[in-house]
């Protein structure tokens, strides 16, 4: 279930809901009980990390101390083929 922000017209009071549904119907104030709240557009942030994020599939680290080097991974990342 989504967490919604809400900002009531009557005393500005805004705040958050948990709505069984988008449809559902607005709640009222918990600061004063009106029934005129609306609700908020509001902004999220994500991160999805890929199997390797953090470099390309031939990215090989210099200065790893053999002479083949190793992936910038460790090659545990499975974006090698290993």
């Amino acid at each position: 279930m989504p967490i919604y922000e809400y900002i009531c017209d009557d005393c500005g009071h805004a705040f958050e809901h948990l709505a069984r549904s988008y449809s559902a119907p607005a709640p009222v104030c918990p600061k004063c009980n009106s029934e005129k709240t609306k609700k908020q557009f509001s902004t999220f942030s994500s991160h999805t990390a890929t199997a390797c994020d953090h470099c390309s599939s031939g990215d090989i680290c210099a200065g790893s101390g053999s002479s083949g080097g190793h992936h910038c991974c460790g090659a545990g990342c499975g974006c090698h083929g290993h």
